[in-house]
């Protein structure tokens, strides 16, 4: 019997203890066995680790946010059935394999409609921010030479080159806008979160900046 396996990227992910649990319900669904239970992998720190084999069972708390999360399922009877998935800090995919060929595609279907569901609000951001990261300090650094001895243009622009890489520097420290974010607790009532207060917070340090550089030119 020929067997199906694939491996699926993730797109940027949010999930907090409720989505871990309807993850959890979508891996074990469709069964025609029982007895096979998840290995659960949770990356609390660099130096802790916890394993589980259902979400329902996480009796401690966690403040933060998890370094990573992976999730085994196999089952080794016919038909021959496994789901592996990994979240990492700056990546997540999962790999199907089964010799069911109707379980396969279903799973498939069915994991990929979960994810899509999960996107945070700034997954575009997140997925595109290589591509940001380099081309907005080169269209600023290009206002600087193109308004050069425009009064205040050029200090502007030069600001603005300086918000982008701080930004950058956050993202790649994973302080704001993170490829994967899963927390045990349950779902806060506001769902923006720290990445968007850290946004507003950035645009109007940079507002102010600029009319104080403004008036103090016209004084």
């Amino acid at each position: 019997m020929s067997e199906f396996r694939r491996v699926f990227n993730i797109q940027p992910v949010v999930l907090y203890k409720d989505d871990l649990f309807e993850l959890e319900d979508i891996i074990k669904s469709d069964l025609q066995y029982e007895g096979v239970e998840l290995t659960i992998r949770l990356d609390i720190d660099e130096d802790q680790t916890k394993t589980i084999s259902s979400f329902r069972d996480i009796n401690f708390s966690i403040n933060n946010n998890l370094n990573g999360m992976r999730i085994e399922f196999i089952n080794g009877n016919r038909p021959y059935n496994a789901i592996y998935l990994s979240f990492r800090e700056k990546g997540a995919d999962f790999q199907i394999a089964s010799s069911n060929q109707t379980w396969y595609f279903g799973k498939i279907s069915q994991l990929n409609q979960f994810f899509k569901k999960k996107r945070p609000w700034y997954y575009l951001i997140t997925k595109n921010m290589p591509i940001i990261a380099g081309i907005l300090p080169a269209i600023f650094a290009f206002g600087i030479t193109f308004y050069w001895g425009k009064e205040y243009l050029p200090l502007i622009f030069a600001i603005l080159i300086a918000l982008s890489f701080y930004v950058d520097y956050r993202y790649t420290k994973n302080m704001i806008f993170p490829y994967t974010k899963i927390n045990i607790n349950p779902r806060p009532e506001s769902e923006l979160g720290l990445e968007l207060i850290s946004v507003v917070i950035g645009g109007l340090t940079l507002l102010v900046t600029i009319l104080s550089v403004i008036i103090d030119k016209y004084k």
